[in-house]
């Protein structure tokens, strides 16, 4: 048997995207009109000039649309997801409602709980506890979660904010708690995720499965996705704009799947 740390970060305040989401109060001061005139004013600059500035300027040119969103509950969905308009790529689809897409679903006034709570309702179970459960299960390997018992998550729902994210820093009271017995080196490391070379992949070794699975030809045929809409993310990513990699990743995913069950 082995244990594992999922939950920490949701439970505690752990992500980075927490502490920058919460300048979603200050965005929100400046004028809508004036956030939607500079998202404008900034698309007008030419896509080669924000490759130019590398990963950072894909960012950017990327999470301009916030700037026009008008509810935190839209921002924090925004920033979370691959694709902002999946309806483009599906044929005849919509996204199906959920807790994050209602409008005013917030049950918090404080930015932290509420994205701690989402996490906890979403991310763990659809996303994290998913891919944990899958990989050691795989290798049949019994995997437990001992920060997500139910008393622990209930003790930290009760905690102050200083005790989870303080200066900047998250997960506080577990990192005193580690002081205690691990050098302070090995606590106060930058965060590492366990990110895959998904890039990489479809550059190097991927590329002609890549390319063969999303030829427009067999795309149409299927009749499920936009074939247009494939080439162009595609087209995108050949260019040298990395950040389309994770949205060939989805689809290349389905597109494999249909592949093995010849659906």
């Amino acid at each position: 048997m082995a244990l594992s740390g999922d939950g920490g970060d949701e439970l505690f305040g752990g992500y980075q995207r927490y502490h920058w989401m919460e300048n979603w109060k200050r965005l929100k001061k400046i004028p809508l009109q004036f956030r939607k005139a500079l998202t404008r004013l900034i698309k007008r600059i030419p896509r080669r000039a924000f490759g130019i500035a590398g990963s950072i300027g894909f960012k950017i040119r990327w999470r301009l649309d916030m700037l026009s969103l008008t509810e935190f509950n839209g921002f924090y969905r925004y920033f979370l997801s691959h694709n902002q308009h999946a309806h483009q790529l599906v044929l005849g689809a919509s996204e199906p409602p959920c807790s994050i897409t209602a409008r005013h679903n917030m049950m918090f006034d404080d930015l932290l709980s509420q994205m701690t709570l989402w996490d906890a309702k979403m991310y763990l179970p659809d996303d994290i506890l998913t891919k944990t459960d899958r990989a050691s299960m795989a290798h049949g390997l019994e995997l437990r979660v001992p920060l997500l018992d139910h008393r622990v998550v209930e003790f930290a729902a009760t905690l102050p904010r200083e005790y989870k994210v303080n200066s900047g820093i998250g997960k506080q009271v577990l990192r005193n708690i580690l002081y205690k017995y691990v050098p302070s080196e090995l606590v106060d490391r930058p965060k590492m995720g366990f990110g895959v070379p998904v890039a990489e992949w479809l550059r190097g070794d991927l590329r002609e499965w890549c390319h063969d699975l999303l030829s427009s030809q067999r795309i149409k045929e299927q009749a499920y996705i936009d074939a247009g809409e494939v080439q162009r993310i595609l087209k995108g990513f050949d260019q040298g704009e990395t950040m389309w990699c994770h949205h060939l990743w989805d689809i290349l995913m389905f597109q494999a799947w249909l592949e093995e069950w010849k659906c």
